[in-house]
C-alpha cells in the first residue's frame, strides 16, 4: 500500500495568496501533478473565477472553514480502522 502526503491547509488562497480569515469557507482541492497529490485552498473568490480552468487533474473537492484558533482540534479516525471499515464493506 503506497501511503501520500497531503498536507494541511496552508491557511491561505493558493491563487491570491490572501490569508483566510478564522471560520471563513475556502474551497480545498487535492490535484495529481508530477505523479503526487497536492493540496490547494482557495477563497471563494478566486475559486469561483476558476471555473473549470482547475483541469482534469483534480482529484478530490471540498469546502472547509478555517479553523478558529480558539477552536480544539478535530480527531480524525486512524488508519487502521478506516481499513477495517472498507475490508467489511467489501462483503456488502
Amino acid at each position: 500500500m503506497k501511503d501520500y502526503d497531503i498536507a494541511k491547509t496552508s491557511g491561505q488562497c493558493s491563487k491570491c495568496e490572501r490569508q483566510l480569515a478564522p471560520g471563513e469557507e475556502f474551497v480545498a482541492t487535492v490535484v495529481e501533478a508530477d505523479e503526487e497529490f497536492v493540496r490547494c485552498d482557495f477563497c471563494t473568490r478566486c475559486w469561483a473565477s476558476c471555473g473549470d480552468e482547475q483541469g482534469p487533474g483534480v482529484f478530490g473537492v471540498w469546502r472547509a472553514q478555517a479553523a478558529r484558533p480558539e477552536e480544539k482540534k478535530k480527531l480524525f479516525v486512524d488508519d487502521e480502522l478506516l481499513i477495517n471499515f472498507f475490508e467489511r464493506l467489501a462483503g456488502a
